[in-house]
């Protein structure tokens, strides 16, 4: 009896696998897989909210220079004309 002891010791003892180790590494990815998501969306969303506001900006902007009058009432035509040529070379 002794001996089949000492033959047991001197060997090496393997390690049981973890009976859920599939199931967490699956579990850990898809938590990684939602996290890459929610961070994707949050970057679109930044995105799409920086050119809203750029966007408004401009016509902000486009809408202040357009609705100057000279001291007679009528419209200043240098802005006009600023406003036309731009559309103009945008085609």
């Amino acid at each position: 009896m002794s001996k089949g002891k000492t033959a047991r010791a001197r060997q090496k003892k393997r390690a049981r696998p973890h009976p859920f180790e599939n199931a967490l590494r699956q579990r850990e990815k898809e938590r990684q897989e939602r996290e890459a998501e929610r961070e994707r969306k949050r970057k679109e969303r930044e995105e799409r909210e920086r050119g809203r506001e750029a966007y408004y900006r401009a016509r902000e902007s486009t809408h202040r220079a357009l609705s100057k009058r000279t001291s007679r009432g009528q419209p200043v035509m240098r802005n006009q004309i600023k406003h036309l040529l731009s559309k103009i070379r945008q085609l």
